[in-house]
Order: C-alpha cells, then structure tokens, then sequence
C-alpha cells in the first residue's frame, strides 16, 4: 500500500497551538485597553469614575510584551503561510498578492 494516501502531509496540518495562542494575544489587548479605563494616571481620551491605582501596576507588568507577542504571532503565522510556496514564481505571487494586490485589487484602475 502506499504510505503517502495513510499519514497527512506535515505542511497541510494546522497549528491549532497557534490560534489558541493569537485568542489569548487579543483578549490580553482587549483587557489592557479596558485597564486605560479604570487607570488613574494613564492618559487616556476618557476616563471612569471608578479609577484604581492597582489597574495601572497591572498594565506595567503587561506592556513590554503586548504588542511583541502579537508581531511575533503574525510572523510565526507568516512564516507557515511562505513554507507551503514551493517555488520562487509562487512566492513571488504570494509576496505581491500579500502586499500590493490585498490592498488594491485593481491598482491599475486607480491611475
């Protein structure tokens, strides 16, 4: 029997680790903006009346790696997406379709 119609390609397999990972990334940035909420002294564009000085310790501790863990997220996720393309005409495509053509599907008809 062949053993390639048994057992799934690695590349094609899903990182579920990484999605749980990228939920828990975005909920900690949901929360931490929340925190500029109820923070005394964290310049905000407005404020609650419920204010603690313990919410801003919080979001010292949490703002080194906030947004590191989140670029580090998108390029892990990144760099799966470029190990599925095989050659360099397909990166090449990947590479424009990501850059340019994501944002402007028709950017020959904005000229």
């Amino acid at each position: 029997m062949n053993t390639q119609t048994q057992q799934p390609s690695l590349v094609n397999l899903r990182k579920y680790y990484l999605d749980w990972l990228r939920v828990i990334a975005f909920a900690s940035l949901i929360f931490y903006h929340i925190g500029m909420l109820y923070s005394e002294n964290w310049g905000f564009h407005f404020k609650s009346s419920y204010t603690s000085q313990y919410v801003e310790y919080l979001m010292l501790v949490f703002s080194p790696w906030r947004m590191l863990l989140i670029w580090f997220i998108s390029g892990v996720a990144l760099r799966f997406m470029i190990d599925k393309v095989s050659s360099f005409k397909s990166w090449l495509h990947f590479t424009l379709y990501r850059s340019i053509f994501y944002y402007y599907p028709c950017w020959w008809d904005y000229g």
